[in-house]
């Protein structure tokens, strides 16, 4: 369980389309040149792509800030799509205004007005797993502790530097949502990812039917109506549980938070600053009747699982909930391509494995059944051998 790393038996299934991470900010040295990052595939090995035949899509989309309803509504016609593909040696994108772009797999591109980068990198998030679920099957909130699930791990990422004028000339002067979604070759979506922590902790509580699966087949940015409010009445439901975490009074409208979880898309306005930036604030502006004073969107220094907890049992991200993960296996780099090189070597292949046979019994289905016959048949091995080893040595010392 993690951000939004198998997020249900369709992710466990097929993680070569398994979306887990989507991050929006500015450059630092730019302001006018968007960042997306949007990784794919948990514990990442070199020998476990992301799917050839799928197509990884970004969308970017203008919405504007609707205090009334207090949601953030389209205002264009239809988002503007930047699809990718990946291939043995490298990916290829393409936009939805006929640019196309290609870079060998792990390259470093010069700077363009479209830029991408595809290739293994070392996995940014930070989780501590076992606090998380002691919080959500229990009543009170644990004490933290310093546990990162997520080190060592790699993933897949397609990260892209995007010129505002150049590339998104009908965009510049507004705020943008971003999300993404994975077909497969038929033309299935197969997975989706907006904002951080919907599908593993906002909606995933004890008790609730599972709905994740449900959720990765909407389309992203923007699900169907029907499917938007039924999981906006869930996450209503579960901030109510949450709230009883902490016996301060709740200072935010639940409904109106609760209809923009249901929004699952990251809002970034590139024409505030950036620099200190966290994710929501754009929403919690909203929410408070106030003019935003940073650009929103998802950095990648921050701890956004603090955040998510602290906006579900406290109403807000300025109330962080620290669960004691507080560092990434490797910091950030400062420029281009954003992520930290993979990790290398036998302990990170060791976790890797690790780490996918956990997946594999995440949830029920076909890949829950064959790990535990494999670890069922391999312990029996080792207790064989351990057991024929002690015969031999008791033999020998009679």
């Amino acid at each position: 369980m993690a951000t939004d790393h198998i997020d249900g038996g369709m992710s466990v299934d097929q993680p070569a389309t398994d979306l887990t991470d989507l991050y929006a900010f500015t450059a630092a040295e730019d302001a006018q040149r968007l960042v997306i990052i949007l990784n794919t595939v948990t514990a990442a090995t070199d020998g476990a792509r992301p799917a050839s035949d799928a197509t990884f899509n970004i969308f970017i989309d203008s919405v504007a800030p609707d205090e009334e309803s207090v949601r953030f509504q389209p205002v264009g016609d239809a988002p503007f799509r930047i699809s990718c593909t990946w291939h043995d040696t490298g990916a290829r994108c393409t936009t939805s205004s006929g640019r196309q772009i290609e870079t060998a797999f792990s390259a470093v591109s010069d700077p363009a007005e479209l830029r991408i980068f595809a290739g293994l990198r070392s996995d940014p998030f930070v989780l501590n797993g076992r606090w998380a679920v002691a919080l959500q099957s229990g009543t009170t909130i644990p004490a933290p502790y310093e546990s990162n699930m997520i080190f060592g791990l790699n993933v897949y990422a397609l990260v892209l530097e995007i010129d505002i004028a150049s590339v998104l000339p009908d965009l510049r002067d507004s705020v943008l949502a971003v999300g993404a979604d994975v077909h497969t070759g038929a033309g299935e979506i197969q997975d989706r990812i907006g904002r951080p922590e919907i599908a593993n902790i906002a909606l995933h509580m004890p008790g609730n039917d599972d709905m994740r699966d449900g959720l990765n087949r909407e389309p992203a940015p923007y699900m169907s109506a029907a499917f938007r409010d039924q999981i906006a009445g869930l996450l209503r439901a579960d901030l109510d549980r949450y709230d009883a975490y902490d016996p301060q009074p709740y200072q935010t409208d639940k409904d109106a938070l609760a209809g923009l979880l249901a929004d699952d898309f990251l809002t970034i306005d590139p024409r505030l600053p950036c620099s200190g930036a966290r994710y929501f604030d754009l929403e919690t502006a909203l929410l408070s009747g106030t003019s935003a004073t940073h650009c929103g969107g998802r950095p990648l220094d921050q701890d956004v699982v603090d955040a998510v907890y602290g906006l579900l049992i406290h109403g807000t991200t300025a109330q962080e909930v620290p669960d004691g993960a507080d560092t990434a296996t490797h910091p950030p780099l400062a420029a281009f391509p954003y992520l930290a090189p993979p990790n290398t070597g036998w302990q990170s292949a060791l976790r890797a494995r690790a780490a996918r046979a956990l997946a594999n019994v995440s949830a029920p289905g076909p890949k829950r059944i064959q790990t535990a016959v494999f670890g069922g048949v391999f312990l029996l091995v080792v207790l064989t051998v351990i057991i024929v080893g002690l015969r031999r040595l008791i033999a020998r010392r009679r």
